[in-house]
């Protein structure tokens, strides 16, 4: 036998096995990542903790069209432990920015 067919028998048992997770439809993950898709208050609570900041839960989360731009998103976030304006900027980290809370 040569290497090429060695080869083919090596991972075909492997190659199999993935194939029949995908016609399974097994929820492992990787077939439907559209199951776990998050809202966007979710991502932007994450940012917000990535930033240090506390937001166990998220009370509301509203877009801030006066002061957002093409290129930039800015949202309104309120949290059970304060309110944060979070700035989306493409390939940079979140500007997150603690505010007065309206009582």
């Amino acid at each position: 036998m040569n290497q090429r067919s060695l080869r083919r028998r090596a991972f075909a048992p492997a190659f199999a096995a993935l194939v029949a997770l995908y016609a399974a439809g097994s929820g492992i993950g990787l077939i439907h990542p559209a199951a776990a898709q998050e809202t966007p208050s979710d991502t932007l609570a994450a940012h917000v903790r990535i930033q240090g900041h506390r937001c166990s839960k998220v009370v509301s989360a509203e877009r801030d069209i006066a002061q957002s731009r093409p290129d930039s998103a800015v949202w309104t976030i309120t949290c059970t432990e304060g309110a944060y304006r979070v700035q989306l900027v493409p390939h940079q980290a979140a500007k997150v920015e603690q505010i007065e809370t309206k009582q």
